[in-house]
């Protein structure tokens, strides 16, 4: 193979700075391995503006490493981000540049958690200064608020999402009768996990990914939304239906980590097919990680980050093995074929290539899953091949649902909704026998994550490179 694609770095600009940026957040607290990224490339001034970029990066994280606070009085300024209603109550997330504690001891850039009265709840289109005791915990930082006191106005869209998700769930009640199925449907529109047993089964399986929005709730969403606005609209204007849809969507689910990177993710990649000839999606997805440090540097060093760019990533560079793989064990059949034998052939290539893709994910992610949790479900790759492919037509169905709700609701459309989706559901909930099997992690250092990521990764590139030069072979006309 040409050495020139062998890791392709010259084609990805965007990824190869997000990958300097990882790098040096990474060297600030002593892991030094993904400094080797930068030399898979030829050219020394590439190699040494990667080295820079990282060097800078890692100083910076040094510079402003901060001890943690402890639970005593403070006084902090807050800035709300969210609001969510669990069994009856109010809690208020809230960012928090600027804190002190009682021996004058200050701390900057933390999250924290502030129980709300129903009865008394603050205009949160405003920034306050906030007294009380602060108590930490494994779940992070809780502020029982003795004293509030406005600050300057800040407009927020807070209190609106806040009334569109308790409509969107009293909509959900309404017509929805099992019990189980409302709390799934709830979490797939408005991201919060209403019932702690539906979170625990789906964590005990692998699937916690599933409840929460994320990249993969706005790409299946866009991908459904596709289909019907091509078939009537131009290339231009349906990409711009999408964006618009998307930003609509992140509007209302809200403005969370997680979110805000999957909405920045799918921005740029649409902005990338509207305006480039040739869309790399590899470089979308790194100019989306930049921009996810930009707005939260801290946000990093968060495992969703890692998992979600890793997935990306695996996917992206690996989807052409996959379909590979599945013409292999799974052939076209020759000649013409009645339309019902191709639906057949259709479905269950899309299974299998489902199954390798998820396959593949499940492999480039083990390192960190590995690291970050005690226990690993033994089929939790089974049960990520058929849960998120259930997820379609139910996904469908609570659209036209919706749509349908303003105007004429359609009992029948939440029916089939709810019929389709329970089977699968009480699978996972309910479930019996070996299928909640948990294998205990065994322990890793960061060094060892550092090195198995970095291994990963250039398999991933090594595929990219192959399949790369496969098409360019292609373009010429020369084949095996």
């Amino acid at each position: 193979m040409n050495e020139k694609y062998t890791f392709s770095w010259e084609r990805f600009p965007a990824l190869f700075i997000l990958a300097s940026l990882i790098a040096g957040a990474l060297l600030s607290k002593g892991i030094f391995f993904p400094l080797l990224l930068a030399c898979t490339h030829k050219k020394k001034h590439f190699i040494a503006a990667s080295l820079c970029l990282s060097l800078f990066t890692g100083t910076l994280f040094h510079l402003a490493k901060k001890s943690s606070p402890e639970s005593s009085e403070v006084v902090a300024l807050l800035h709300p981000s969210s609001l969510k209603k669990k069994r009856g109550r109010l809690s208020l997330t809230a960012s928090v540049p600027y804190l002190i504690n009682k021996e004058g001891k200050e701390f900057e850039r933390l999250k924290v958690y502030l129980p709300l009265s129903s009865k008394n709840t603050p205009d949160l289109n405003y920034e306050y200064i906030v007294t009380g005791p602060l108590k930490k915990s494994p779940y992070g930082y809780f502020l029982r608020p003795k004293t509030w006191k406005k600050g300057n106005y800040a407009p927020s869209l807070i209190q609106t999402r806040f009334s569109l998700h308790e409509r969107a769930k009293k909509t959900i009640k309404k017509r929805v009768q099992d019990s189980d199925v409302q709390n799934y449907f709830i979490a797939l529109v408005t991201g919060n996990i209403p019932s702690d047993f539906l979170r625990a089964k789906f964590m005990e399986c692998g699937l916690i990914h599933i409840l929460a929005i994320s990249g993969f709730h706005f790409s299946w969403i866009i991908f459904l939304l596709s289909v019907p606005i091509s078939l009537v609209c131009s290339r231009k204007t349906s990409l711009l239906c999408l964006l618009l849809f998307a930003w609509i969507y992140f509007l209302f689910a809200g403005s969370s980590t997680s979110i805000s990177r999957a909405w920045i993710a799918t921005t740029i990649y649409l902005l990338s097919i509207l305006f480039s000839r040739v869309s790399l999606p590899l470089n979308a997805l790194g100019l989306a990680g930049i921009c996810s440090i930009l707005i939260d540097p801290y946000s990093i060093f968060q495992i969703s980050f890692a998992l979600s760019f890793l997935a990306t990533f695996a996917v992206l560079t690996l989807y052409p093995l996959a379909k590979v793989a599945t013409h292999y064990f799974y052939p076209k059949e020759e000649g013409h074929l009645p339309l019902w034998r191709r639906s057949i052939f259709s479905f269950n290539q899309f299974c299998i290539l489902s199954f390798f893709i998820t396959l593949f994910i499940q492999a480039a992610i083990l390192p960190i899953s590995l690291f970050f949790f005690p226990f690993i479900p033994l089929f939790g790759l089974y049960y990520n091949l058929f849960f998120p492919i259930s997820m379609m037509p139910t996904l469908i169905l609570l659209i036209l649902s919706f749509l349908t709700e303003a105007l004429m609701p359609a009992t029948y459309l939440w029916r089939a909704a709810e019929a389709i989706t329970k089977p699968f559901l009480e699978m996972v909930l309910y479930g019996k026998g070996p299928l909640f099997l948990l294998l205990k992690s065994p322990p890793l250092s960061p060094h060892i994550l550092a090195l198995s990521t970095l291994f990963i990764l250039f398999l991933c590139l090594k595929s990219d490179a192959y399949s790369h030069e496969k098409y360019l072979l292609k373009q010429d006309g020369v084949h095996d």
